[in-house]
């Protein structure tokens, strides 16, 4: 690991990886070089300034990236570039830490599986929150479709059968805020026809998804009812607010 407390750091070409016996710290941190190279992180990172994803795709590979910058502004990307969460609790979520705190601002994680751009992207918008919290990002597919398995971490139960619900789980989690940030605009992306598919999810339609959310201190999904407008012909659930 190393720190970079000022500057810029270039990761310039191919295949490439963040390794190191403990975690790195970066102020800017750019990658480029060819397009759709993976660029792996290998150990926990931090990134102050801005991360610049340009057209290659970051796999988060099981770690942490905590971006410490509050702005929205903090992730750039080209419609090719997208940063690779997908593994599941068992093996450890590949996450993004982004230390927003009271910050209001329109946000977008560019979650992807492939090289081919952000084809889960994550954006919302924040409000009214208060205290020094971070909101953590993750997601990925289920190994078993038929029964939505492995569940999220913290999630005892699905809630309803799993027909009913998108082979994928998304991660959004508030911590360490005194008041939650309120939450607007939330846009999830899903990938057609994997996340849903007539085997396991039969009779599904797309136009009528809806989010739902899980409350691990209520052990519910019901605390708050399934909301949201679908587009079924760009693939994406749009929520309008969700209080913290």
């Amino acid at each position: 690991g190393c720190l970079t407390p000022a500057g810029t750091v270039e990761m310039n070409g191919g295949a490439q990886a963040i390794g190191g016996a403990q975690p790195t710290t970066f102020n800017n941190l750019v990658f480029s070089g060819t397009p759709g190279a993976y660029k792996t992180l290998n150990v926990n990172a931090s990134v102050g300034g801005v991360l610049s994803l340009g057209a290659s795709v970051l796999d988060l590979n099981t770690r942490t990236l905590n971006l410490t910058n509050p702005a929205s502004g903090a992730v750039t990307y080209t419609a090719s570039g997208s940063i690779k969460s997908e593994t599941d609790p068992a093996s450890g979520y590949g996450q993004i830490k982004w230390d927003i705190g009271t910050t209001s601002g329109t946000y977008s994680v560019p979650f992807g599986t492939a090289n081919v751009g952000p084809d889960l992207l994550v954006n919302l918008a924040t409000a009214n929150a208060s205290g020094a919290g971070s909101l953590v990002f993750a997601t990925y597919p289920v190994s078993v479709p038929a029964t939505n398995d492995p569940l999220p971490s913290g999630v005892s139960s699905l809630g309803t059968t799993a027909a009913a619900i998108v082979d994928r789980y998304w991660i959004i989690d508030a911590q360490g805020y005194a008041a939650k940030p309120d939450i607007s605009n939330l846009v999830f992306t899903y990938i057609d026809p994997a996340d849903i598919d007539n085997t396991d999810n039969p009779g599904m339609q797309a136009a009528n998804l809806q989010a739902i959310r899980y409350t691990p201190l209520l052990n519910t999904w019901s605390d708050w009812p399934a909301s949201g407008s679908a587009n079924a012909g760009v693939n994406t659930v749009t929520v309008s607010a969700v209080a913290g």
